[in-house]
């Protein structure tokens, strides 16, 4: 028999992705853990209180990992559009098709360091040990192409008169 345990999060670090495992005993556990994860990582452990209003996100979708993964991704978006991170949440309404909840935070000094977040097919929302678990993959923003300036062999230049 398992003892009800706290909404946790954990960070696995691999290559190219950061891979998160978020943990609850309901799907709203779920959103604000996420919503958790992002600040701690955006912020680092030193969280300041949040400022400001409350923003108000809505989300529509079919299926709770839709509704989590697009929950996520807008609370990216936001952090990158405004250099924002969300430090407060508080969930409205949380079902299968959709989620309405509200979040404050802080300016960040920098461009955010994670892009997109990402439920795969094989990490569905299911029921883990102790509660609800799911994997959610994190991507870093891309990296600016390199331009290189290169001359083309055979190449002529073509003069108007």
């Amino acid at each position: 028999m398992c003892e009800v345990m706290a909404p946790s999060h954990v960070f696995l670090e691999q290559p190219g992705k950061l891979r998160l495992l978020l943990r609850g005993q309901s799907f709203g556990d779920l959103v604000v853990e996420g919503e958790r994860a992002l600040s701690s990582r955006l912020c680092g452990q030193t969280k300041p209180g949040p400022s400001g209003p409350w923003v108000e996100v809505k989300i529509n979708a079919h299926g709770r990992e839709a509704v989590l993964a697009h929950w996520l991704n807008r609370l990216l978006y936001l952090a990158g559009r405004d250099r924002w991170a969300p430090v407060e949440c508080q969930v409205l309404a949380a079902s299968e098709g959709g989620l309405r909840a509200r979040v404050r935070g802080v300016a960040l000094g920098k461009e955010p360091c994670l892009r997109k977040a990402v439920i795969g097919p094989s990490s569905r929302i299911g029921q883990g040990p102790c509660g609800l678990q799911v994997e959610v993959i994190l991507q870093p923003p891309l990296m600016a192409p390199r331009h290189r300036a290169r001359r083309v062999r055979g190449a002529r230049r073509h003069e108007r008169s």
